[in-house]
């Protein structure tokens, strides 16, 4: 069972939401609603609830739905997220923060199905996909490849590194892409990034959420960019 939370200021909106899915998914998710994101975010910080997906307003009264989302990931990185708004403006707005959904209001309530089956599939794609890596001769590590940002090739070792840490193991490059799947990019001889952290692209790098910047070889560039826009492509609206 997963569990999701809704967020949204207008209690309309909310028991609406809640009336189109209770049945639908009762055998999936236990909803849990908040009336703010302040709520939320305390229920995440200081009661350490864990949710599986957010279905998260953008505007509030007392606060902004997508700074939520960042203050989350912090605590959350793995957290699935559907976004609803009044506002088509606000697209641009979430792209930093790698939406699974972004619902327009007003809701019909063949999209909200639409919104929280992808949900769901993300959901349990992140349970699946797990790799083992490993450590030494004695030790093994299991991640989430969803906890991956990028991996470095040092020397004759690779550094993986993840939302809460480093991990440093004797491998080729080559062999792990291939047990990635497409969410990894190559962009260099050296580096695979995992695309939901790219920020942006520029010239001649890849900008992550983290601030940091991955070189995009020559021989790679064209792969590269295209490969990216066709999976900014099929990941948002539908």
């Amino acid at each position: 069972m997963f569990s999701v939370a809704i967020c949204d200021d207008e209690e309309k909106i909310l028991d609406w939401i809640v009336a189109n899915v209770k049945d639908r998914y009762k055998d999936k998710i236990c909803f849990t609603v908040f009336e703010s994101c302040e709520k939320l975010l305390n229920s995440i910080v200081y009661d350490e609830a864990l949710y599986d997906g957010i279905i998260m307003d953008i505007r509030y009264r007392d606060g902004d739905g997508i700074e939520a989302v960042k203050k989350i990931y912090e605590v959350n990185g793995d957290v699935c997220i559907v976004y609803i708004s009044g506002y088509v403006g606000e697209a641009e707005r979430i792209f930093d923060t790698k939406p699974s959904y972004f619902l327009k209001k007003p809701i019909t309530a063949g999209r909200l199905n639409k919104a929280i089956d992808r949900m769901v599939e993300e959901m349990e794609r992140k349970i699946r996909h797990k790799v083992t890596l490993k450590l030494d001769s004695k030790n093994e590590l299991s991640l989430s490849v969803d906890e991956i940002i990028y991996i470095e090739s040092r020397a004759h070792s690779l550094v993986i590194h993840t939302l809460n840490d480093e991990y440093l193991i004797r491998e080729k490059l080559d062999n792990i892409e291939n047990r990635l799947g497409n969410a990894f990019l190559r962009t260099h001889k050296s580096y695979l990034i995992n695309m939901k952290f790219i920020k942006e692209r520029a010239a001649s790098e890849f900008v992550l959420t983290t601030g940091e910047e991955i070189p995009i070889s020559k021989s790679k560039y064209k792969e590269a960019k295209e490969k990216y826009a066709d999976y900014l492509g099929s990941r948002l609206w539908g």
